[in-house]
């Protein structure tokens, strides 16, 4: 297990990861690497064992919060995460994360939960230093960038995958970070691989060959695409300008609706999207529903209804919508 030190956004990770650890390991290489010789902000710790993984009596005393399949539990030192197999201690006063990740030794595979545990794990982590995750992507568009808030499901990556296509560049694909800035709120990428449905992968035929199936596939039932190695160039690691609060659902039918919404509808779409602001136990709650509220109220909010034509012709779909997005913010 070698040593790294990784640059997450001002916090200096000094991460210690098992040679079959490939979770947690891409992200933080695509975030970038900053000098082993300095002083830690975190430490992160990452083992694959052969045997089931389980927390001890007072780890799990204390269920407050599911992240998928698994469950999230406070500690008096901070939190705690198990799902099938695996099981994650974040030490706030530490300042330090240990994952215990369990490997089927006869398939090779990890349970599907796991690889959410792992960036739980993380993401609970940099709570402290007032990084706060919410589930969206995010993609830019010259002075303008689009956060696309919704479920699994709701036509976030087909939308995003659209606009790049059609030539923006993106932080995220389904996890971003929140921070305060020096004026509005920062959005910082957390770049964890694609997740893309069969469906949307018909539409985008030129990179069908970059897909592949891998551990997180079988919860989800989609493939991973490596968006920061076939888009390179326009990664962007966080974007404090302009911004609109993008919505989006599923239409069935041709034709796009756009509709703009309240700042307050807005904030509810950014809460349902980052539950851990609402869970009783959780460090840094009202910092965090501070900056959600503030990014509703400085961003312009957007229901979109994606019709069939975002399959057909996405990079036509998303370039209208650009334009859409853009007359509309500005009334």
């Amino acid at each position: 297990m070698a040593e790294s030190a990784f640059d997450v956004h001002g916090v200096t990770v000094h991460a210690t990861l098992d040679d079959r650890e490939r979770v947690l390991g891409p992200v933080l290489a695509r975030l970038g690497h900053a000098e082993l010789r300095a002083e830690p902000s975190l430490s992160l710790r990452v083992r694959v064992h052969d045997e089931p993984c389980v927390l001890s009596e007072e780890q799990a005393r204390d269920p407050r919060f599911f992240f998928g399949l698994s469950q999230g539990y406070v500690t008096a030192q901070g939190y705690a995460l198990s799902d099938a197999g695996s099981t994650a201690v974040i030490d706030c006063a530490q300042r330090s994360v240990t994952v215990a990740m369990y490997r089927d030794p006869v398939s090779g595979a990890c349970p599907a939960t796991s690889p959410g545990l792992s960036h739980s794990a993380l993401c609970l982590a940099l709570r402290e230093w007032e990084l706060f995750e919410l589930h969206a992507a995010c993609v830019v568009d010259r002075d303008l960038a689009a956060l696309i808030v919704g479920d699994s499901g709701s036509g976030k990556t087909s939308t995003t995958l659209a606009m790049i296509t059609a030539g923006a560049s993106f932080l995220a694909d389904d996890r971003v970070l929140l921070r305060r800035g020096s004026g509005a709120v920062q959005v910082c990428a957390y770049p964890r691989d694609f997740h893309v449905t069969d469906q949307t992968m018909s539409a985008h035929q030129a990179l069908r060959d970059r897909v592949s199936s891998g551990e997180g596939t079988a919860f989800d039932h989609k493939r991973l695409l490596d968006g920061y190695a076939v888009f390179s160039q326009r990664f962007v690691r966080s974007w404090g300008a302009r911004k609109v609060l993008v919505l989006p659902s599923i239409r069935g039918e041709s034709g796009t609706l756009v509709r703009r919404v309240s700042a307050s509808e807005g904030f509810g779409h950014l809460l349902e999207s980052s539950a851990l602001a609402l869970v009783d136990g959780v460090r840094k709650r009202s910092e965090n529903l501070a900056v959600l509220r503030d990014l509703a109220n400085e961003s312009s909010a957007f229901e979109v209804q994606l019709g069939r034509e975002w399959l057909e012709n996405p990079a036509q779909s998303a370039m209208l919508l650009w334009a859409q997005l853009r007359e509309m913010s500005r009334s």
